[in-house]
Order: C-alpha cells, then sequence, then structure tokens
C-alpha cells in the first residue's frame, strides 16, 4: 500500500466519522424533540436521514 492511497482510505474514514457524527446530532435532535410528534412521524424523519446517508455514501465510494 503507497502513501497515497492510505491517504485516501484515511480520508474516506474521515468523512464516514462526519457523517456518522451528524447522524448522531440530527437522532438526537429529533429524539430531544420528539414530544412534538408522532411516533410515525419520528421513525419517517429518521428514515429520510438514513437514507440520505446512505447517497452520500454511493457518492463518496465511487
Amino acid at each position: 500500500m503507497n502513501f497515497v492511497s492510505f491517504r485516501e482510505s484515511l480520508n474516506h474514514i474521515e468523512i464516514k466519522i462526519g457523517l456518522v457524527l451528524i447522524d448522531v446530532v440530527a437522532m438526537s435532535y429529533l429524539v430531544y424533540n420528539q414530544a412534538n410528534m408522532t411516533l410515525s412521524e419520528l421513525f419517517y424523519k429518521m428514515i429520510v436521514i438514513w437514507l440520505i446517508n446512505l447517497i452520500f455514501l454511493r457518492i463518496i465510494n465511487k
């Protein structure tokens, strides 16, 4: 493994960690504000966040 591929893989790991942190913040916000929404709305918003993450991961892995 040369240095360039190691650096690229490190870059992908940093981006994925960033996405996980964004997920944690978004999910925490949804759980914190769940008193204002029904359970189905909460699950719907969690699924939307999950789908957005999948799209970003597909774009990054290309």
